[in-house]
């Protein structure tokens, strides 16, 4: 098997046959993901996407779910379809080839064919994929929502009509009215798109920083861009499986991927990230969760400004930073297990991040204060000043919340990881004195807001 995490959505309501057939191809090493009707299918393909998708044709009382399931993904995500059915069912992969499925198979399915089709179909499409993904890599999305208009922009502006076009709307430096994004918005438009050296300076510029940065000209390109594929690989283990809005955690993702591409474009930065990520096996996918659920906490509390979210993703990605110059066997140990000496040493991370983000002028600094904050506590109980809630900067306040989910939610070497519900109850029996609560109820609300939840048990969960 290659070495590529082939994604594959198994829709299937019978579950004896569900069940063996993801056995079948988690041998095989694809990274599967199931559902038992193609309703909930089609909610799911709204904000994720997959290599290839394996359909049964009838599934409960509804006859063709499988085909109407097949001519949404042809319609809405380009996603292969193979669709499966009984013998006996009226249908054969001639049929199944004139309504536009990428193949056909026939139950009982047998292991050996069902590998041979979905590795081959997988193969292509991740060969198109790739092809996309070069072009999608030279631009970055900004919220058609957060966008300020009145005022002659300095970069042109693009929209996506598919994964592989683009085409621009705006010249540098035209006026954009407000009746122009208001038009582009009832179209169904939700981003407008900046070439990435274009998004560079205007994060830049929108960050308030007090000194013009440049790119990094000794940074190999090659190495921001694996970069940047892993952090979308992790996002997805991180978010697919989540009992989340998809429109949140797209927006929140896209806010997320573009501070961690901020942060690649200078060497200081981009060697902090690298080391969050080599240091300590958990380190980086952590670090990544509570950047997305600190800027879905702000979100849901109403922050607005592009500046302050930015801050926000920054900070969550930041806030371990002082992890890389502790020894990652006391990080890799449990907390009640540290001698009073590791304790201390482990407390002192807050300091030691604040201290290396201090000297690099393109970090703001309300922004080291934040990752310094992070473990200070309502009623002055945290560490390392014992700050008092009013002196507690407010994104740590926010990013603390963040912070303590995803030591549940994200599997680490002191939790298997817990689902997004019982991670929540556990916070709201045990720190709701402790963390801000309106941060923490806000996070809550963010999840119960949503009818339409998926079972985080027929997931698949994070990389380990």
């Amino acid at each position: 098997m290659a070495e590529t995490r082939y994604r594959v959505l198994l829709v299937e309501d019978d579950e004896i046959s569900r069940e063996s057939i993801k056995k079948v191809l988690s041998q095989e090493g694809f990274l599967v993901f199931c559902l038992a009707d193609g309703l909930a299918a089609q909610e799911l393909l709204q904000g994720e996407s997959f290599h290839i998708i394996l359909s049964d044709v009838q599934m409960g009382a509804t006859v063709n779910s499988g085909i109407e399931l097949l001519h949404y993904a042809k319609r809405m995500t380009n996603s292969p379809v193979v669709l499966m059915a009984e013998f006996s069912e009226v249908m054969d992969e001639s049929e199944a080839m004139r309504l536009g499925a990428a193949g056909f198979l026939t139950k009982p399915i047998h292991a050996e064919m069902l590998i041979q089709v979905v590795f081959k179909i997988c193969q292509i499409e991740n060969e198109k994929i790739e092809q996309e993904q070069r072009l999608e890599d030279q631009y970055c999305k900004l919220s058609i929502d957060d966008f300020i208009f009145g005022n002659k922009f300095s970069f042109g502006l693009y929209i996506k009509l598919s994964k592989n076009k683009f085409i621009k709307v705006a010249n540098a430096a035209e006026d954009i009215s407000e009746e122009r994004i208001q038009s582009l918005k009832q179209k169904g438009i939700r981003y407008l798109y900046l070439e990435k050296d274009d998004f560079y300076s205007y994060l830049k510029m929108t960050l308030c920083l007090g000194k013009v940065l440049r790119t990094e000209k000794n940074i190999k390109q090659e190495k921001v861009l694996n970069l940047m594929k892993h952090t979308t690989e992790l996002f997805f283990e991180q978010t697919c499986f989540q009992e989340l809005d998809q429109n949140l955690i797209l927006d929140a993702k896209g806010i997320a991927e573009n501070a961690v591409f901020f942060l690649a474009q200078q060497e200081k930065t981009l060697d902090i990230i690298y080391s969050l990520n080599s240091h300590c096996n958990f380190l980086y996918a952590h670090s990544l969760g509570v950047s997305l659920y600190s800027v879905i906490i702000a979100r849901q509390v109403g922050w607005k400004s592009q500046e302050t979210l930015y801050k926000v993703a920054l900070a969550g990605l930041l806030h371990d930073v002082g992890f890389k110059e502790i020894d990652a066997d006391i990080l890799n140990k449990e907390r009640r297990s540290l001698t009073p000496e590791e304790l201390k040493i482990y407390e002192s991370h807050p300091t030691k991040g604040a201290s290396i983000l201090s000297k690099i002028a393109s970090i703001p600094s309300d922004l080291v204060q934040a990752v310094l904050h992070h473990h200070e506590r309502e009623g002055g109980v945290g560490y390392p000043q014992q700050l008092s809630k009013a002196m507690t900067h407010p994104v740590a306040r926010l990013v603390a919340v963040a912070d303590e989910f995803c030591s549940l939610v994200v599997k680490n070497p002191n939790s298997p990881g817990i689902s997004p519900k019982e991670a929540l109850s556990r916070l709201m029996d045990t720190q709701s004195n402790l963390l801000s609560l309106e941060f923490l109820s806000a996070l809550s609300e963010a999840f119960t807001i949503n009818r339409h939840f998926l079972s985080s048990q027929s997931m698949a969960g994070p990389i380990q």
